[in-house]
């Protein structure tokens, strides 16, 4: 390797490990694009005292966009109570999100696989299903469909393949028909509570990735989607990782 390539190399480390600070700092930010507030101090009363979800970070102008039963709104971040564990410890839950297709990646857009936080008053009230392999390593799942945060032109912007891997039956090897195409952004959470990750959704992909290649369309072995198998691929690919400088490190594992 001549010392270009390890130029080259060396800024795709730098840039790797400036993207995953950025998104740590965006996890922790309470007013960052995922996060619930109450609206407070608003000529609008109607609005006073009710949580949104924040669907667009601040701008240039102190403004923060924010999903309301009216309609999307840029609220002054003054107006915006963080809707955090200090006000209710057991009120928000850290969830996981799977953008679609279609969404804006990056450190401002939605996409991708990200952390997030929402209340479970919010969560206990959307219709879910659950993902029938997490059942099966002891992991249960819940899977519920969210709106885009702008919106998505044509079907293949609603794809989301790795929603629909998560809810394949392994009897069939098949996602039933309303998990297969157009299914928007997803929200991945843990009824009882228990934080789930964006580094939890990737391992959870993984494994259920791995079996969907070795049964190749066909029925999944069941005998291996069991707890132990799956902390067993866990461990192996954190330890990859750890062997591997340029990749991305798994650092909120808590399944």
């Amino acid at each position: 390797m001549d010392l270009s390539e390890d130029a080259d190399l060396l800024r795709a480390k730098e840039l790797l490990d400036k993207e995953n600070e950025d998104e740590r700092l965006r996890e922790r930010d309470p007013l960052a694009a995922g996060r619930w507030v109450i609206l407070q101090g608003l000529q609008a009363d109607a609005l006073n005292g009710r949580s949104f979800e924040i669907v667009q970070a601040e701008n240039s102008d102190g403004r923060v966009g924010v999903r309301t039963h009216e309609g999307d709104k840029l609220i002054k971040a003054i107006n915006l109570q963080p809707f955090a564990g200090e006000i209710d410890e057991t009120s928000i839950l850290k969830v996981a999100r799977i953008g679609a297709r279609g969404e804006e990646t990056g450190s401002h857009g939605p996409g991708g696989v990200r952390t997030w936080h929402w209340p479970q008053k919010v969560l206990d009230v959307l219709p879910s299903e659950t993902s029938p392999i997490s059942v099966l390593i002891g992991i249960p799942l819940n899977v519920t469909k969210v709106e885009p945060h702008s919106k998505l032109e044509g079907e293949d912007a609603h794809d989301n393949y790795f929603a629909g891997n998560l809810m394949v039956w392994p009897e069939t090897g098949r996602a039933l028909a309303p998990w297969r195409q157009s299914v928007g952004p997803v929200i991945l959470w843990r009824s009882g509570g228990e934080p789930f990750s964006a580094d939890d959704a990737c391992l959870l992909h993984g494994f259920i990735r791995s079996l969907l290649d070795k049964a190749d369309g066909a029925a999944l072995d069941q005998d291996a989607i069991t707890p132990s198998a799956f902390q067993e691929f866990k461990c192996l690919k954190l330890a990859e990782e750890k062997q591997n400088p340029f990749a991305e490190q798994s650092e909120d594992v808590n399944i």
